[in-house]
């Protein structure tokens, strides 16, 4: 077993959060560093070290972005938020009284 470092910075905090990996290999501990960097929208990056020597270092749009042109399909978006019923018709009073 070998014994990795992994620092995930989360848009929320101003310091990096600090786990350790125990995983077989080095491919299997970036496999669980992607997985941490996807598991929350606040995660923005991750980086792996291996006895204080970083071998891996990942940010979430990129992440995201190769997934995307991976599976075929354009990277996913965040849909408008349409104005809520009630400011609608409150707009629509206040152009008819102008």
């Amino acid at each position: 077993m070998k014994t990795f470092e992994c620092l995930t910075t989360d848009d929320r905090y101003s310091v990096a959060q600090l786990s350790w990996l125990f995983v077989s290999d080095l491919p299997r501990a970036c496999e669980l560093a992607k997985r941490d960097l996807l598991s929350d929208h606040h995660h923005v990056s991750v980086e792996v070290r291996e006895n204080g020597r970083l071998v891996l270092a990942l940010r979430r749009d990129a992440v995201l972005a190769e997934t995307a042109g991976e599976a075929g399909a354009a990277p996913r978006s965040i849909p408008e938020q349409q104005p809520s019923r009630r400011w609608r018709f409150r707009n629509a009073a206040q152009r008819r009284q102008a």
